[in-house]
């Protein structure tokens, strides 16, 4: 039991500090575990996470355009802001053309580009709709997802390339539900009052989510 408390504290412990500052461990080595984030007084076996966490929740706030916030955040947070500085500096001079730093920032520019943006509208996307309204049988819609698939665009089936779980050596294509922001089908077809409820509601805040 000793064992299981002490793993599930280290556990707790790399995934919930933000700010975690390595403790040496002899030469050349390093922990990821940071003791000053523990709750103090606090006892594994009364309260497991707020002894491992507790005081760094009792430091943190969460910021205000987050809903949640650690050391995943933290660290996508540091990522964007390393990766604006890149796109920034190369817009901000010419660039070898044909290199990717020249296509970086052609699209940068182009998507920075507000007025021209505004003025284009949805007219670049007039090729896209069309293929959508060409489509006249359920024969044809398999086709029409891997084209919108290859574009970025989600879909109901969407395929996806990982490891095998049962061989690593090998990768294996899978398919999965997507496009859908409600859980599954019922949401969208059931007859019942609830789900009739939660459709006219779910309408509502697309509705208001696109405007």
């Amino acid at each position: 039991m000793k064992k299981l408390i002490l793993g599930a504290a280290a556990a707790l412990a790399v995934t919930a500090c933000a700010d975690v500052a390595p403790v040496a461990k002899g030469p050349g080595r390093a922990s990821g575990i940071d003791a000053a984030n523990f709750g103090k007084g606090i006892r594994p076996q009364d309260d497991l996470y707020r002894a491992v966490n507790g005081a760094w929740l009792e430091r943190t706030e969460i910021p205000a355009d987050k809903s949640n916030y650690g050391a995943f955040t933290q660290l996508d947070d540091q990522a964007n802001a390393e990766v604006k500085i890149i796109v920034e500096d190369a817009a901000s001079h010419e660039q070898k053309p044909g290199s990717d730093a020249q296509k970086i920032a052609d699209v940068y520019k182009s998507f920075m580009d507000e007025a021209a943006l505004e003025k284009l509208g949805v007219k670049p996307l007039d090729a896209e709709f069309a293929r959508i309204d060409a489509v006249k049988s359920k024969k044809e819609i398999p086709a029409l997802m891997g084209h919108l698939v290859r574009l970025g665009v989600n879909v109901p089936l969407a395929p996806y390339v990982h490891q095998d779980n049962k061989d690593s050596t090998h990768y294996i294509g899978d398919f999965y539900q997507a496009g859908l922001g409600m859980p599954d089908r019922d949401f969208y077809l059931l007859d019942d009052a609830k789900f009739k409820d939660l459709r006219a509601k779910y309408q509502a805040h697309t509705e208001k989510m696109l405007s």
